[in-house]
């Protein structure tokens, strides 16, 4: 390339890690990183204005609500947390198959950056934060030392979904693709077992029926499944990461680890007509955790959202591998 650099006008490089500086004189060391460019962040991708103009023959053959789930299955990257554009690859491949699957996904995930995240216990990716500085000095080659949220929005499996005034980034899921598809790829990492999609849609349609007694259940089963030499024995955190994996696979609005002024949830799950609200133990009784979210009156900051409000304890067992008691109680 440096041979035929007075024949170059303009040279565009994609990709996942920078370029590191070669050398003083090295004329890659000139070039301009584009990734967070605020003139350019609609650029690679459809927008929603795209989408509709260019494939308005193909939408008018598809379903009324098309456009709405297009939109949270395929859209939602964002590099400056306002503009967002969806996965062209998706999108075509969507239409040529009009079906609904997780085209991008499929192409390959890197297991080696599973097994970081798994290495790292790190399984709550939704509302991340990174710094403007942690971004802007990301390279690959120092994989010991890496950032992962910063190789998660690089690779594409979080975006920006908003900037705060001190230049600290938000990071979430772009859509419902990759949430599901990432949450499931992890959770098999976690349970090295193979966790199918059935799972997932019974453990939805209990939620759904505020059938939690279900629900439990088929999770408990999924613990009970995993491997003895890959129990995490002891760590209320292992079995904290399966269930929030689990509850990511099937696509529901999951948090963990929420902190509030009285204390930190262990997960809130938001059902489509009800709250669950869980506080995990590994001793003492679920009659215990339910009091703990009582006690901290964790449903205060959950009010706003004019839907039910269920107190669910769960009480793990190391003698059982899995869900020894649990009880739930209405707020």
């Amino acid at each position: 390339m440096k041979n035929a650099s007075n024949n170059i006008r303009f040279l565009f490089i994609t990709g996942v890690s920078k370029f590191s500086k070669v050398s003083i004189f090295s004329d890659l060391n000139h070039l301009e990183d584009l990734t967070l460019h605020r003139d350019y962040v609609g650029l690679f991708g459809y927008t929603q204005e795209e989408l509709e103009f260019y494939f308005a023959d193909y939408l008018k053959e598809m379903p009324d609500d098309t456009l709405k789930r297009m939109k949270s299955t395929y859209n939602g990257y964002s590099w400056d947390g306002q503009t967002s554009v969806y996965n062209p690859f998706s999108v075509l491949n969507f239409f040529s198959a009009k079906a609904y699957r997780n085209f991008w996904f499929e192409t390959g995930t890197p297991t080696f950056l599973v097994r970081l995240l798994q290495k790292r216990f790190q399984y709550k990716l939704e509302e991340t934060e990174v710094s403007e500085l942690i971004l802007e000095s990301f390279r690959l080659e120092h994989l010991d030392h890496l950032d992962l949220n910063s190789l998660l929005l690089q690779t594409g499996y979080l975006t920006i979904k908003s900037i705060t005034d001190h230049e600290t980034f938000i990071l979430n899921y772009p859509n419902e693709e990759v949430k599901r598809s990432f949450g499931q790829f992890l959770l098999s990492e976690y349970t090295h077992t193979q966790v199918s999609t059935p799972y997932g849609a019974l453990i939805l349609r209990a939620l759904n029926a505020n059938d939690l007694e279900k629900a439990i259940e088929i999770i408990n089963d999924l613990i009970q499944a995993i491997p003895d030499q890959n129990y995490v024995k002891n760590e209320e955190k292992f079995f904290h990461a399966i269930i929030h994996l689990i509850f990511t696979m099937i696509g529901t609005d999951v948090r963990s680890e929420v902190h509030t002024p009285t204390g930190r949830m262990d997960t809130i799950v938001i059902a489509n007509d009800r709250i669950f609200l869980f506080e995990f133990k590994m001793e003492g009784t679920a009659a215990d955790a339910i009091q703990c979210i009582k006690d901290r009156n964790y449903a205060a900051s959950l009010r706003h959202r004019n839907k039910p409000i269920t107190a669910a304890g769960v009480v793990f067992s190391v003698k059982t591998k899995g869900v020894a008691e649990w009880n739930v109680e209405e707020l």
